[in-house]
């Protein structure tokens, strides 16, 4: 069994190809791409947020251990 709104959304699916409903099938499937785009974006925000986290924790431990 699927989890999260990815797993909503393939179930959505599945049951719009199960009744042969198209439009139904266009939507999941753009709401998906959208999804993962949004998906994409966040995980390079955070990966940026990491790099900064780091950066920023240097000159702290340098000035410490003087």
């Amino acid at each position: 069994m699927h989890t999260g709104l990815i797993g909503v959304l393939g179930d959505l699916e599945h049951f719009a190809k199960s009744t042969g409903d198209i439009a139904a099938m266009t939507s999941v499937r753009e709401a998906r791409v959208s999804l993962e785009k949004l998906i994409g974006k966040m995980d390079g925000i955070e990966s940026g947020f990491d790099r900064i986290a780091e950066r920023s924790r240097e000159p702290c431990s340098s000035m410490t251990s003087m």
